[in-house]
């Protein structure tokens, strides 16, 4: 409607509908015989307006400084395409696109498309957008990029402006060449999840990695199918090797894994824990470097940790009952403990709970091998030793010296055949009752019944001293009082202990 109209010159003015009888009338009531288009005899070549300033009229069409203005114009005279193209706008299009030249056959493409091509001052228009000329669009390229916007910024800046034959192409290849677009474009976007193999057995597959809290390095080494950690405190300088001793004693507890989960710190790429890697059989597998998400189970667990010690420090508690609360807690609803999938039992904590008697096929076989071991050892046994009492004096065994000291027993332990005793020096130690004897005897306190029976001979004490340690010591009722000292009848060794003969090499009057 708008172009069927440009070819004449009207004043539109406002008057309300009841005013307009004739016209009101004829909308309402169209003639039902004739709804064809109208045909217009009047051809529009151009529009021609005046303005008081042409030259700020100019500048406000195309917003061009006058130079490039002049080039916009000239350049589109002289550009042989676009002069066709000036030609078919003002004398009207053919009826068919078979009889354009090829390359005025993309701006057929629709009615609407066609409809919108305009001429004024010697430059083509399409709506609002000014056609450029081939020679210039890789000045105007230059110029859409100038913010070094993305792509579809570009487009939509250029669609308010300019146009011309696969622009949009053009803004793609330009934008997409671009080496300071490119050095500063935006990280990819997110991948895809790419897990690694679930392992089927506890201990299987292994992840470790350090971290720091103020100023103290820790190790975290997890199992991946039981989430089971094991946090070491490191010494300051965390090297190659103090990691490799720590991963030795994680092998010799709980045997060897089929592969080692890491980053590419130093302490893992070392000669140490690669001579390691290789000599134990473990496969090791590094994450890729700047990338933690590759080995992203270590790292959830580190910021878990992390978290707990800190926790711990700061409320001076103790970080192995938080370890072991850890360790013990469910994973989820469906999912045991940590250490109840290593391990296979649950652990004991802090906190009240029943105890597992476990399996009676075990506790049986147990309790045989128990009892075959106890029968093969006291095969080569004496007789157990008889109890002490407290005020017995024995004499106690030195292992530094290798000999028997006197001793005074004090009190007896809880524990089986284990005593307290006191030394002369008022030393107050612990021994077993084998590392004890009975006093020496200095006279025996005993009616002999004269019979026709022979005594066995009773050492004295040069020979109980080189019987066997192991000999229970006389009772305290057969012990008699000491000799006397001032009686210069005594005979004493080169000890000073006291010899005194028994009783039966003694004579009676």
């Amino acid at each position: 409607m708008l172009i069927k109209t440009q070819g004449y010159n009207y004043e539109v003015k406002y008057r309300p509908g009841a005013d307009m009888v004739l016209a009101d009338t004829l909308s309402r009531l169209p003639n039902p015989e004739n709804d064809g288009d109208i045909e217009l005899d009047e051809r529009i070549d151009g529009i021609e307006t005046e303005f008081e300033d042409a030259e700020r009229h100019t500048i406000a069409i195309i917003n061009f400084s006058p130079e490039k203005q002049n080039s916009l114009r000239s350049q589109t005279a002289n550009d042989t395409k676009l002069h066709v193209l000036k030609e078919l706008i003002q004398q009207g299009w053919p009826e068919s696109i078979k009889d354009l030249p090829k390359d005025l056959r993309p701006y057929w493409s629709e009615p609407k498309f066609r409809d919108e091509l305009a001429t004024e001052s010697g430059v083509i228009f399409k709506g609002r957008q000014v056609l450029i000329p081939d020679s210039m669009t890789a000045d105007i390229l230059t110029q859409l990029h100038v913010a070094h916007q993305g792509i579809e910024k570009t487009r939509r800046l250029a669609r308010e402006r300019v146009y011309w034959i696969k622009m949009n192409d053009d803004i793609e290849r330009v934008c997409r060449s671009c080496s300071v677009c490119a050095e500063h474009q935006d990280a990819n976007p997110k991948e895809t999840l790419k897990p690694h193999d679930l392992p089927t057995r506890p201990w299987q597959s292994i992840a470790s990695d350090l971290f720091e809290i103020s100023g103290r390095h820790y190790l975290l080494t997890v199992d991946r199918y039981s989430k089971y950690p094991l946090v070491d405190e490191m010494p300051t300088q965390v090297t190659s090797h103090a990691v490799t001793q720590k991963m030795q004693c994680y092998m010799s507890l709980f045997g060897r894994p089929d592969e080692i989960l890491t980053d590419n710190g130093p302490q893992y790429t070392g000669q140490a824990f690669q001579l390691f890697v290789k000599r134990w059989g473990i496969r090791h597998v590094t994450s890729s470097p700047h990338y933690p998400k590759s080995n992203g189970f270590i790292e959830r667990h580190v910021r878990y940790i992390k978290a707990i010690v800190k926790k711990t420090q700061q409320n001076k508690s103790d970080l192995y009952i938080a370890l072991l609360q850890v360790r013990a807690t469910p994973i989820d609803s469906k999912l045991p403990s940590p250490a109840e999938l290593l391990f296979g039992r649950t652990v004991t904590t802090l906190l009240p709970s029943r105890a597992d008697p476990g399996k009676v096929g075990h506790r049986q076989h147990l309790a045989h091998r128990a009892a075959v071991m106890k029968e093969h050892h006291d095969r080569s046994c004496r007789r157990e030793l008889p109890p002490l009492r407290p005020g017995q004096h024995v004499t106690v065994w030195n292992k530094e010296r290798r000999t028997w000291h006197p001793a005074v027993v004090q009190q007896k332990c809880n524990e089986p055949r284990s005593y307290v005793v006191q030394t002369p020096n008022g030393n107050m130690i612990r021994r077993s009752r084998s590392h004890l004897r009975g006093p020496y005897n200095t006279q025996v306190q005993q009616t002999v019944k004269r019979t026709h029976l022979v005594e066995p001979p009773t050492l004295d004490e040069d020979q109980e001293d080189r019987s066997d340690p192991t000999q229970p010591a006389p009772s305290c009722e057969t012990e008699s009082k000491p000799p006397d000292p001032n009686n210069p009848q005594t005979v004493r060794t080169r000890f000073g202990r006291a010899v005194v003969k028994p009783m039966h090499y003694r004579d009676y009057v």
